[in-house]
């Protein structure tokens, strides 16, 4: 009866679930935080000028996917090689 009123969750598989959302929801903060940095840099590399946030924004955003990428490339080619 517990399990049908827990609907599942408190089975190993929902706890898998629940830390998998939580994973997810900190890659997210994680990477927000990257891209934030990142275009936080960026604007002072152009001299703290006034505008384009949303465009720096957007740089931003491609090079921390392009750094993930290439983290990603490193991680598969070590799995592989060992």
């Amino acid at each position: 009866m517990g399990a049908d009123r827990l609907n599942g969750s408190g089975t190993v598989a929902g706890y898998r679930r629940l830390e998998e959302r939580e994973c997810a929801m900190f890659e997210s903060r994680k990477k927000e935080e990257l891209v934030r940095r990142e275009a936080h840099l960026l604007w002072l590399a152009e001299g703290k000028p006034d505008g384009r946030d949303k465009a720096r924004w957007e740089e931003a955003e491609r090079l921390v996917d392009r750094i993930e990428e290439a983290r990603n490339a490193d991680e598969s080619i070590d799995r592989n090689a060992g």
